[in-house]
């Protein structure tokens, strides 16, 4: 007899096992906040676009390695679910883009911007960013690299508003 599949589970059915048990190989499933209400084709078009390509993925690791002061203090303070319990994730690629911290749980990306955000075209590749996030249900929050060097307790508290859902 074949194994019930759970709902929600992806796969492809393997060789019976020595048991007559059919073993089902789990793949990545999109998020249900994400998947609820959409058709399958839908649903694989979100999940395309949120699977990073292999370059962006080496950059990611890249950029662990390479953070600014900012980001480096801004982790020490939320690592390990220290923030409300929460899990972040450090330079977190999705799709085309890498994320400075991502929480999946509260869907939020959390950006430190440097002096070099507000200079050229920075602005409207932030806003062109910010946009494409937000069509996959991802709140951006964007803090002054200065701002998290002084004032720690203000970033944390900011934080912890938009993972309320606060503007």
């Amino acid at each position: 007899p074949a194994r019930q599949r759970d709902v929600g589970e992806v796969g492809r059915r393997a060789a019976p096992s020595r048991r007559g048990m059919d073993v089902v190989h789990k793949s990545k499933v999109t998020p249900p906040s994400v998947s609820q209400g959409l058709t399958a084709p839908q649903r694989a078009s979100i999940l395309m676009r949120m699977e990073a390509n292999p370059r962006t993925r080496r950059l990611a690791k890249d950029l662990r390695r390479a953070m600014s002061l900012p980001e480096v203090l801004l982790w020490v303070q939320i690592k390990g679910r220290r923030l409300d319990g929460l899990l972040f994730r450090r330079q977190h690629p999705i799709g085309p883009y890498v994320l400075d911290f991502y929480c999946e749980a509260a869907k939020l990306c959390v950006e430190i911007d440097g002096a070099g955000h507000g200079a050229g075209d920075r602005p409207e590749r932030d806003e062109r960013r910010d946009g494409w996030l937000a069509d996959l249900g991802i709140r951006t929050l964007r803090l002054r690299a200065g701002y998290v060097l002084g004032e720690m307790d203000g970033a944390l508290a900011m934080i912890r508003a938009a993972l309320r859902g606060e503007p």
